[in-house]
């Protein structure tokens, strides 16, 4: 069995609504933080890298039941690498 710590790196795709989500919290840090400009830093096109607890904290409290989604195709394996393909 493979284990994972909650410091381990994910990647995923945001749809529209986890798009909406991030950008309206880098609103919120870039107002009272303005020398640094926080922004969705995507790798490839589309995959975005984080840590699986930042994950959880950033789009934790918008997930329930029968609410959309904020991200899919979440993996542990880097995308881009090609011994993943």
């Amino acid at each position: 069995m493979k284990l994972y710590s909650m410091n381990h790196r994910v990647y995923y795709k945001l749809t529209e609504k986890g798009k909406e989500i991030w950008e309206e919290n880098n609103r919120f840090l870039n107002e009272r933080v303005p020398s640094y400009h926080f922004c969705i830093n995507y790798i490839g096109n589309d995959w975005v890298a984080d840590t699986l607890w930042s994950c959880f904290e950033r789009f934790g409290n918008y997930i329930s039941a029968g609410t959309d989604v904020c991200i899919y195709d979440i993996t542990f394996e880097n995308p881009l690498e090609e011994n993943n393909v």
